[in-house]
């Protein structure tokens, strides 16, 4: 049983089915880091109203917001939701960089974000035939890609740690060092 003081009412329920009949605000976001940009998605429960604090002296009270930071770093990302009853706030740490990694003109790649939380982009904009190999740090290939498009590859299920990124052409050949976290 459980009494919600707000409106007074009982509710004979499980604490599962709190969440959906219930006024409790639960908060969450999740982070997508891009080169340049910030991309939040709300996941919280029951919000009327948001509340983000960037940590760098912005905020947005939009559900789903976007941001650039001026400068790279860590920043703490506060959302603090409320309903007419609750309030609830949500911590998380990001790693933002707008820079991206520069390949060689022979090449004219981008290889962005570094680091990279979920997805690493491969800019390829002349649409040139290239060779991408991922590389663990013993230098073990563990993916291998050819393509000639701008490629963005998923890195959610590889470890946190260093990772090398060798793209080549029918001239040149680059590698860079990525840092997944």
């Amino acid at each position: 049983m459980f009494n919600d003081t707000c409106s007074g009412i009982d509710y004979d329920l499980r604490w599962q089915d709190w969440f959906s009949n219930g006024n409790i605000a639960i908060s969450g976001f999740n982070i997508d880091n891009y080169i340049n940009l910030l991309e939040i998605s709300d996941v919280s429960i029951n919000a009327d109203t948001y509340i983000y604090d960037f940590g760098d002296g912005n905020t947005s009270i939009e559900p789903n917001p976007t941001h650039t930071y001026a400068a790279d770093g860590e920043y703490f990302i506060q959302q603090t939701i409320s309903n007419e009853c609750f309030t609830s706030v949500f911590t998380d740490t990001v790693f933002f960089t707008n820079t991206s990694i520069e390949g060689n003109e022979k090449l004219n790649t981008k290889i962005y974000p570094n680091p990279v939380t979920n997805k690493l982009v491969i800019d390829n904009p002349n649409n040139e035939e290239i060779l991408i190999k991922i590389k663990n740090i013993n230098g073990k290939i563990i993916n291998q890609v050819n393509t000639n498009i701008t490629e963005t590859l998923n890195f959610s299920d590889y470890k946190k740690g260093t990772y090398f990124i060798s793209i080549k052409n029918d001239g040149s050949e680059i590698t860079k060092k990525i840092i997944k976290i």
